[in-house]
């Protein structure tokens, strides 16, 4: 996974981009979680190890940038930089469910792996 296709170095997904690039290189809570679960999928889906790879990347870059450990839940929002903008921690748009969900799919969908 690179830049062009909108996956940082860091294993962290990028906001926005279009057919010229990149537009918006801060990365939001809910990319994220959805990229971990949907590497996951491709995985399942394809067999090829390097969507299992990416999948754990978006995991660690998760733990690693995206979890506060101080106040509890997730950032909102990571500046390119990394560092988290201030923001709410819940409101209309931000709530836990793109986290949560991620969690259980994630739970469920390696615990299936391991089965097999």
């Amino acid at each position: 996974m690179t830049d062009a296709e909108g996956v940082d170095r860091d294993g962290g997904v990028f906001n926005e981009g279009g057919p010229h690039g990149l537009t918006k290189r801060e990365k939001d809570w809910w990319p994220q979680a959805e990229a971990a679960v949907g590497f996951l999928n491709a995985y399942q889906i394809s067999g090829d190890a390097k969507y299992f790879a990416a999948s754990r990347r978006s995991w660690d870059f998760i733990e690693a940038k995206v979890v506060d450990r101080k106040n509890g839940d997730w950032y909102e929002s990571l500046k390119p930089d990394g560092t988290p903008r201030r923001g709410l921690k819940l409101s209309i748009w931000k709530c836990p469910y793109h986290n949560s969900r991620a969690c259980l799919e994630l739970v469920e969908r390696l615990e299936s792996l391991e089965k097999n």
